[in-house]
Parts: C-alpha cells; sequence; structure tokens
C-alpha cells in the first residue's frame, strides 16, 4: 500500500498530494521512507519511459511525412533517455541515412545489432554499407539474414541489395543473373525491373532498357490502382487511410522518376 502510495503522489507523475501516517517506531520510519523513495524513483523511471515512447512515435510521423532532419533530432532525444523502446535506435539510424549522416547512420545500426536486430536493421545495414563501399560487411548481413529464411517481403529486398551488392562490386552480369532469377520466381516485383534497367544503363547498353522500364510501370500503376479502390471504402479520419495515402504519394513520386527516367532513354535513342 505504501509503495503505491509512493507512485501516486510522486513529484515525477505530476501529481501532489497529502496523506498521514501513525508511525510508532524508528524502523518503520526507515522503512516507509525507503519504500517511499522507491516508490517515487520507479514512478520517474516509468514516465521516462513514456517519454521515449513519446518521443519515437513523433520522430516516425516525421520521418513518414519527410521530415528526416526532425526526426533525427527527435530521435536522438528518445534514444538519450536511455529508457526509451530499442527500436528507436533503428528509426534513428533509418533518419540519419534519409538525412544523408551516413556515418552517423551506420554506427547506429551496427548498434542495433546489440540490442534489437530485427531483418529490416540486417536490410538496411547491408544497403548503406554497399552504398558506401564496404562490400564485405553487407554481404555477410545479407547472407546472415536469408540463412534465417525471413518473410518474403523481406527475402525479395535482401535479394535486390544482394544483386546491388554484385554490381558495385563489379560483377554486373551475375548482378543481371540474380534479378533475372528473382523476376522469374516473382514477376511481379517491381523493384528489379528498375534495378536491371538502372544496370544496363550504367554498362551503356540501353537496349532492354525500355522494356524493363516499361514494365515497372505497368506494376506500379496496378498497385497504385489497388490502393485507390482501397481508399474509396477507408474512412476520412483514420490511421488505416492515413497510411494506404503514403504509400500512395510514395507510388506516385516512384512513378514520377521512372517516367522521367523512360523519357530521358527515349531522348538518348533518338537518332
Amino acid at each position: 500500500a505504501v509503495l503505491l502510495l509512493g507512485i501516486l503522489f510522486s513529484p515525477a507523475t505530476g501529481e501532489a498530494g497529502l496523506f498521514r501516517l501513525r508511525l510508532s517506531t524508528g524502523r518503520r520510519r526507515m522503512l516507509v521512507a525507503a519504500a517511499l523513495l522507491i516508490a517515487s524513483t520507479g514512478a520517474a523511471f516509468a514516465v521516462l519511459e513514456v517519454a521515449g515512447h513519446v518521443l519515437m512515435e513523433k520522430g516516425i510521423h516525421q520521418l513518414n511525412r519527410g521530415e528526416p532532419e526532425a526526426a533525427v533530432e527527435t530521435l536522438t532525444r528518445s534514444v538519450d533517455l536511455h529508457l526509451s523502446p530499442r527500436c528507436a535506435v533503428y528509426y534513428l539510424a533509418t533518419a540519419q541515412a534519409q538525412a544523408g549522416l551516413y556515418q552517423d547512420a551506420l554506427a547506429n545500426f551496427e548498434r542495433c545489432f546489440r540490442c534489437c536486430t530485427a531483418d529490416h536493421v540486417y536490410l538496411f545495414y547491408a544497403d548503406l554499407s554497399s552504398q558506401l563501399g564496404e562490400l564485405a560487411p553487407a554481404r555477410d548481413a545479407i547472407e546472415t539474414l536469408l540463412d534465417t529464411v525471413p518473410p518474403t517481403d523481406i527475402r525479395l529486398r535482401a535479394e535486390l541489395i544482394r544483386a546491388q551488392i554484385e554490381q558495385l562490386d563489379g560483377n554486373a552480369a551475375l548482378a543481371i543473373e540474380l534479378l533475372e532469377r528473382l523476376l522469374e520466381s516473382n514477376p511481379s516485383y517491381r523493384p528489379a525491373h528498375a534495378a536491371i534497367a538502372r544496370i544496363l544503363i550504367a554498362q551503356g547498353d540501353l537496349s532492354g532498357v525500355r522494356e524493363h522500364y516499361e514494365a515497372a510501370l505497368v506494376l506500379i500503376d496496378e498497385q497504385i490502382a489497388a490502393l485507390t479502390r482501397s481508399l474509396g471504402s477507408v474512412p476520412a479520419a483514420s490511421a488505416e487511410r492515413a497510411r494506404l495515402t503514403a504509400q500512395t504519394e510514395a507510388l506516385d513520386r516512384e512513378r514520377a522518376q521512372l517516367v522521367s527516367a523512360l523519357q530521358e532513354l527515349i531522348r538518348r535513342s533518338a537518332p
């Protein structure tokens, strides 16, 4: 009872109160004082933990709104509390990567391996490592992830990054082979088409690029149409609508990039 009263009336909870206890001996007084101290400390830790969650959620929303710099600031505050969720480090690393703070992001992705090794940590770590030229650790991360037989969406992204690593290592033919194999088993996996097109362009081989860009556009239009239909049946002010809207906007941006790339290809191919 004394412990609960300590929590309820701890200043850390933002409440104040007064209660009387009749204490007949010094030993009882010492026990009650110790209990109240422990309760107040526990309440303070609870408040910090809640604050860590709140800041993390705010940072995630900022990331989803395309505000990586603001997200970095918010998520850094969450992580610095030391009582924030362990996955806050992952979101901080993601925000840092989007904000161009690549070395900080890499350090925090590595930190994730020690505290919350989720599938996405391997993906982002391998992607960022390969982009920075650290191909050996990138390969290790992808092989480790694929050995765990991850869910399909994670596996597809891992296979895509594996091809990216091979391309960056100068093995363009192997990268294309991996991507074509990926499309054989997953013909609707749009990113593989775009990846093949980018590799062919980098090699100066424009012959098959248009085919892959157009295939990617067909798939992305189908996905946008499906999301638009889903939006029609979702209440206006709901978390699900916000999620679907964000997905649609991201696909619209991706589509615009594909169209621009295709138009540039046509311009370059013109006699």
